[in-house]
């Protein structure tokens, strides 16, 4: 009989509902004994609670310690029973009579029951969902002594959805695998990274204005190149990659962030590719740029370019760049700054061999170094016009990449943080979406309805699907719900399902 009721115990999640739902069940059950009809709703007191209290609490205890096993099982406990049949706490503090009996003598609940976890609960929200040494300290203040309180208390606020929202850490994975774009030895500004930093207030002749730099950098050498931006829009940045394109070459690949100017860009050169001539649209797809772009708010999946921009900042920085100049000036700038960001060193220097030319993307986008040195190896006067002049550049190039294969990559293969592999997001899960521009109470919660596992299996892309407050008279969206896309470090997840 005990079992049983144990069992229907569990079907409650609140403490105060399964008290006040077994005191109206013993209240209906003795006023149909002494007047034979039964109320529909009784008027409960406090001792009605207080005896439904005691009569879940003492079922649970013959459950868990039947009387043949009680005195072994909670020897360390001293146990004592009271005269309402609980099993009590004997314990030390017998002369402590200022204190209360309940807490000279706590209720023993037995440990990881489902009692255990109401009671908890209970006092948790009590003090407005502190942490575990709080709410371990409410449950034996309220007199209860949970066998193992300290692993009951821990398991039960680690599953609590309003600890958190208010507390829990955003969800991560391991860091992924570096991109075929970043190891992949292909002509300097084949595969790029693009992205804009700015603005900057320039002043031609009366007029004040805003200007942005494009800061165009390459996967794989991490040359820079950069463009003035005179507007936000996406005809002028397709006029600066139109510059660039003349300047560097063809590209490939464009991989960017979600920037409204960028995805209008793509979008415009979808459009046109669709309108061109035959002709011309089997050349534009022969040797067409393939745009990538990160998810929204995965600044750090481009970090290989947010790199470079810091990059430009220092140099800005220490150019004591404060008065304002006209739009050629800052163009000019910002040339000036690309070619002292390209002649950064990939790797340290060698001090085994100090003379040993370092490693910089302006020595292969130029074939020089900076002071303007000789090239390596010994060339006849009689060779300086002939046609073997290409073995310089090329000795230069070969160096360069030697360099950057045995030094640089070297110092992107170890994985300087997120190095272990985290739980994978699912599709059902409930999620909360961080957004660092409004209060942790307004992030916005929803559910997950598609992850995008990476080569490794590994998740670090979902779609949410958000919740719609605006209901009609049935109780449905008036609205069709709103889908997000995010990586897995700008969600916390409240409830895996």
């Amino acid at each position: 009989m005990s079992r049983s009721l144990s069992t229907r115990f569990e079907r409650f999640s609140c403490w105060q509902k399964l008290v006040r739902s077994v005191a109206i069940l013993k209240a209906c059950t003795t006023q149909k004994r002494k007047t034979g009809r039964t109320w529909r709703t009784p008027t409960l007191s406090v001792k009605h609670l207080t005896q439904a209290e005691e009569f879940i609490i003492r079922t649970t205890q013959e459950a868990a310690y039947p009387a043949k096993e009680r005195e072994t099982r909670l020897a360390s406990l001293n146990p004592t029973v009271d005269n309402s049949g609980l099993v009590r706490l004997g314990g030390r503090a017998e002369k402590a009579s200022s204190w209360p009996y309940e807490q000279r003598h706590p209720i023993i609940i037995p440990k990881h029951s489902h009692i255990a976890k109401l009671i908890v609960r209970a006092q948790h929200v009590k003090i407005h969902h502190l942490g575990y040494r709080s709410t371990l300290c409410a449950v034996r203040e309220a007199g209860y002594w949970i066998v193992n309180g300290a692993g009951t208390v821990k398991a039960c606020l680690k599953g609590c959805i309003h600890c958190k929202k208010l507390r829990a850490k955003p969800s991560g994975q391991q860091m992924g695998e570096l991109p075929k774009e970043r190891l992949e030895r292909t002509a300097p500004f084949t595969h790029i990274g693009m992205d804009v930093f700015g603005p900057f207030h320039v002043k031609d002749r009366r007029t004040e204005a805003k200007r942005w730099g494009l800061v165009l950098s390459c996967l794989y050498s991490r040359a820079i190149h950069i463009e003035v931006l005179e507007e936000m829009t996406t005809d002028c940045l397709l006029l600066a990659l139109r510059c660039f394109l003349a300047i560097r070459g063809p590209v490939q690949t464009i991989i960017c962030d979600n920037g409204t100017n960028f995805v209008g860009m793509a979008n415009e050169m979808a459009r046109q590719l669709d309108l061109a001539e035959p002709t011309l649209k089997n050349y534009l797809l022969k040797n067409k740029i393939d745009m990538m772009f990160n998810p929204p708010k995965a600044s750090h999946q481009g970090g290989a370019t947010e790199r470079m921009i810091r990059s430009i900042r220092a140099v800005l920085n220490g150019m004591d760049f404060k008065h304002r100049v006209d739009t050629k000036t800052l163009r000019t700038v910002f040339h000036e700054i690309a070619n002292i960001v390209n002649n950064r060193p990939l790797t340290g220097t060698n001090l085994s061999n100090p003379e040993e030319p370092i490693a910089t993307p302006n020595r292969l986008l130029t074939m020089k170094t900076p002071l303007l040195a000789p090239p390596p190896g010994h060339f006849p006067a009689d060779d300086l016009y002939c046609n073997k002049r290409w073995k310089v550049s090329q000795a230069i190039a070969d160096e360069f990449w030697r360099a950057w294969r045995t030094e640089y990559v070297a110092t992107m293969i170890t994985r300087q943080k997120w190095i272990d592999v985290q739980r994978n997001v699912k599709v059902g899960d409930i999620v909360m979406v961080t957004d660092d521009n409004a209060a942790r109470c307004d992030w916005k919660v929803g559910t997950v309805s598609s992850v995008f596992p990476g080569k490794d299996g590994l998740v670090r892309q979902v779609d949410i699907i958000l919740g719609n407050r605006h209901l009609d008279s049935k109780g449905k969206p008036m609205e069709p719900p709103t889908t997000l896309k995010r990586p897995v470090h700008k969600t916390i997840l409240l409830l895996d399902l």
